[in-house]
């Protein structure tokens, strides 16, 4: 029987590896598309390993997870600055 953790870290991992490949893109549209798959991988991964209290891959999700959300507010903040000029 599948663990409802597994199936979410399963739902991590394509999420992250299809952001990944989506980083051929051109960069606006890329940053657009590419971050929600990276944001939601990073997320599920990080409630798997909860789970699993693997404490190296819980901190490691913990960092991937803000890493991505910084880029996040970076990137809206210049789309801001970009149409008040």
């Amino acid at each position: 029987m599948v663990n409802i953790f597994e199936i979410i870290a399963v739902l991590g991992l394509i999420s992250i590896i299809v952001g990944t490949f989506l980083t051929s893109v051109s960069v606006r549209l890329k940053k657009k598309i590419i971050y929600p798959f990276l944001l939601a991988g990073g997320i599920f991964l990080l409630i798997y390993s909860l789970y699993r209290h693997d404490i190296i891959f819980i901190i490691l999700q913990i960092a991937y997870t803000i890493i991505v959300i910084y880029d996040i507010i970076k990137f809206r903040l210049s789309l801001r600055k970009k149409n008040a000029i």
